[in-house]
């Protein structure tokens, strides 16, 4: 695990998976197993996932227990945002919000990680679509991804510190 955003470093020909969350989030927490599920599927094709919380009133030992308490310390590159840049040049909105970058940093696929919030408080009985997962399939194969974008379903980004 890494503090702050200005460690990352975005090596060219590395896909990269850039999720925003927040400790307290529920849709965000339960998006867990999902991600969990994309590292055993994609880390062995040289995809980095990379989880970024962006609360700026979390501190460095909260973020690190929440990573514990749900599987993710030794498995994804924890990152703190307190101050949003990093969610601020991608456009975030929300938590879980993804962003999938190609090997030249563009982003190729924005929005939800997967369907199974259709609206917030309204949670499907089981995950339908992969939306990542999709897209890195089409990216890692060289063919067109089918959805590009979608409308993230979870918690407002919090507002940053005038300080930070």
């Amino acid at each position: 695990m890494r503090h702050g955003t200005e460690a990352v470093a975005w090596r060219t020909g590395e896909v990269n998976v850039v999720v925003f969350v927040t400790h307290d989030c529920p849709v965000a927490n339960q998006s867990v197993p999902e991600l969990l599920r994309l590292v055993d599927e994609f880390a062995p094709r040289g995809v980095i996932l990379r989880v970024v919380h962006v609360d700026p009133d979390a501190g460095w030992d909260q973020i690190r227990e929440h990573a514990r308490d749900y599987g993710l310390e030794d498995r994804v590159e924890v990152l703190h945002d307190p101050a949003q840049r990093l969610a601020g040049a991608l456009g975030a909105r929300a938590t879980p919000e993804a962003f999938v970058l190609d090997r030249e940093g563009g982003v190729r696929y924005r929005g939800r990680v997967d369907d199974l919030y259709t609206a917030l408080g309204r949670r499907r009985a089981e995950q339908g679509r992969r939306h990542v997962a999709e897209a890195l399939r089409a990216l890692l194969a060289g063919e067109a991804i089918m959805v590009e974008e979608t409308e993230p379903v979870g918690c407002l980004l919090p507002v940053p510190r005038a300080d930070g």
